[in-house]
């Protein structure tokens, strides 16, 4: 009973992720933003446009820094 309440949970809780991180096509016309963010492992950004009052997400970008680049300051 318990573990049955859990994995509800959890199948409750992944798609309510899966709703704010599914990509969107773009359109024409809306605002875009981008956000970055930045650590000595890696980095990160989201294209997105806003759309009903709504930041939703064009485009996923990562990586790892490289050896070099971990030595970048990131303030």
């Amino acid at each position: 009973e318990r573990e049955r309440k859990y994995e509800e949970a959890f199948n409750k809780v992944n798609q309510e992720v899966n709703k704010v991180t599914q990509l969107t096509q773009f359109k024409r016309g809306n605002p875009l933003r981008i956000i970055c963010d930045a650590s000595k492992e890696g980095l990160g950004a989201v294209l997105q446009q806003c759309e009903d009052n709504w930041w939703k997400p064009i485009a996923y970008d990562l990586r790892f820094s490289s050896d070099f680049e971990a030595k970048y300051s990131i303030n």
